[in-house]
């Protein structure tokens, strides 16, 4: 099954910078969509929401090709419900996301919002752990696509 659509939901801080760069490398060599998402729990501040907006403009231009379709969408409401339903609306066949849980009985934010929705998507989820990528030990890269390309 091809990967046309790429939906990376970032929130802006290191890791998500890192999803995004690993995405736009997937994206550029799947010769996908790359679809990025920031959600933003509500709306209330046209100041705030412009400098949100151009921050995800600013991260966009630092860490994804020029030669990707790229797609954004600034959200507001529940992270996991925005970013499952942008999935399921834009057909991703891939989600790469950042996420600072390790899998165990205590969750920060971000593994909280991963782990949810892996859950309730039907496409594969590539969850970057932050603290594997500051501390250098993530899977590579190149790794993850020959599995993924395996896979399907």
């Amino acid at each position: 099954m091809p990967v046309r659509s790429i939906l990376c939901p970032v929130d802006l801080n290191e890791g998500s910078h890192i999803a995004l760069a690993t995405a736009s490398v997937l994206a550029k060599s799947m010769d996908a969509v790359l679809h990025v998402v920031y959600v933003l729990p509500c709306s209330g501040d046209s100041g705030n929401d412009l400098r949100h907006e151009d921050a995800l403009q600013n991260a966009v231009d630092q860490h994804v090709s020029a030669e990707v379709r790229t797609r954004l969408m600034f959200l507001y409401g529940d992270p996991v419900d925005e970013i499952v339903n942008t999935a399921h609306t834009i057909s991703a066949d891939l989600i790469v996301m950042a996420t600072d849980s390790d899998g165990g009985w205590e969750f920060h934010h971000n593994g909280v919002i991963a782990e949810e929705v892996a859950q309730l998507v039907e496409c594969p989820v590539y969850a970057l752990r932050i603290s594997d990528i500051t501390n250098n030990t993530s899977i590579p890269f190149d790794y993850f696509v020959r599995q993924y390309i395996c896979l399907n």
